[in-house]
């Protein structure tokens, strides 16, 4: 989990890890989504309107068709990275030549190199992009979102009995808490670090 300093250290010195992982940084923080689905994501799958990233199942761990409720933050960064993938049909395309590759996905490896590329930033400490769930996770529940709720923004499987009988997706409490976790993120980046 990265605490709120090192958040502010990454959201200050942004440049360096490039405009376009800062952005699949901050997306993937404030969606609590895997990086694997993000890189297969469409921008045919990104409903502007609803704010609603429609997850087709062939794009999720569990295989089953999944909504996330965007943010208007979150809304603000995908735009920013749909300039940048310059009409390619996916939101993070290949970047070996540039943007000019439209029709393959950024590499999985991609935002892992540019996190490690930049380790000083948080004076050495390692951490993937897999430590953004935890870290979303983390300040849902101490934003006060219950355990029900984060793990169904994290698109995990219930198990057992919570799964048989609780088929509901939470979309309101997700979305209420998802925003305010995005605005949350949005103030760290305009607070300076002690």
């Amino acid at each position: 989990m990265l605490t709120e300093e090192e958040l502010k250290l990454i959201f200050i010195h942004g440049e360096e890890l490039g405009e376009d992982n800062l952005l699949m940084l901050k997306v993937l923080l404030a969606t609590c989504t895997r990086k694997s689905e993000l890189l297969k994501a469409r921008w045919s799958d990104i409903d502007f309107q609803s704010g609603i990233w429609h997850l087709p199942g062939d794009n999720v761990k569990t295989a089953r068709p999944y909504d996330i409720p965007l943010a208007p933050q979150v809304l603000v960064w995908l735009s920013k990275l749909k300039v940048l993938a310059d009409g390619s049909e996916h939101v993070l395309p290949a970047r070996k030549r540039g943007y000019g590759s439209r029709a393959e996905t950024a590499n999985k490896s991609t935002l892992n190199e540019a996190i490690r590329r930049n380790q000083h930033l948080l004076g050495g400490r390692k951490f993937s992009p897999h430590d953004l769930r935890s870290t979303a996770a983390s300040y849902l529940k101490k934003l006060g979102m219950g355990i029900l709720e984060v793990e169904r923004c994290l698109n995990h499987s219930l198990g057992g009995l919570v799964e048989v009988y609780d088929k509901n997706d939470y979309m309101a409490q997700r979305r209420e808490g998802l925003e305010h976790w995005a605005s949350y993120l949005a103030e760290l980046e305009k607070t300076p670090v002690i």
